[in-house]
């Protein structure tokens, strides 16, 4: 359970802070499970990730933004938004900004990957399309019914049932 003061874990008998250890009071935008590992993307705070002790501590080798509000994990590793920008980590503490004619633009919304390795990035103008080995993102908002593509709006793109990108 995530708020504007940490998170809160079920204990088998009720939310409780007491496995956050680490994790600063703050708001946390977005969790992901991935490798073994909790990662947390907080509001303010940056990118923490809870390791096999239960502790939570910065993100090994994270020098993005301080707010945190996207995160995608898959089998091909972790995907963060930073601002307006992706970052992209296998989760050794080694992070790749993804240069693809993306940044600058609106903050990043929504991120995922699809069963072809294909990156989907929204923000509050557009939707972005990078596949697997390409250089630069497609926009292909067009034909998305008016306000398809909103800022803030979570979980506003999933993986559907058959593998294919909803919005």
């Amino acid at each position: 359970l995530s708020g504007t003061n940490g998170i809160a874990c079920w204990d088998g008998a009720r939310f409780s802070q007491a496995r956050t250890a680490g994790l600063p009071a703050v708001g946390v935008h977005a969790m992901v499970s991935f490798g073994g590992k909790l990662w947390v993307g907080t509001e303010g705070a940056g990118l923490y990730v809870r390791d096999a002790s239960g502790v939570f501590a910065a993100a090994p080798g994270w020098h993005g933004a301080s707010d945190v509000r996207v995160l995608w994990a898959d089998s091909a590793g972790l995907i963060v938004g930073d601002g307006a920008t992706v970052q992209l980590s296998s989760g050794d503490g080694t992070w790749q900004r993804l240069g693809a004619g993306i940044e600058g633009r609106d903050p990043v919304d929504g991120a995922l990957r699809d069963r072809d390795g294909a990156l989907w990035i929204r923000t509050a103008s557009r939707l972005w399309w990078l596949p697997r080995g390409a250089r630069r993102a497609t926009d292909v908002r067009e034909g998305l019914p008016a306000g398809g593509v909103v800022q803030g709006v979570p979980t506003g793109m999933v993986i559907g049932p058959r593998g294919n990108v909803l919005v």
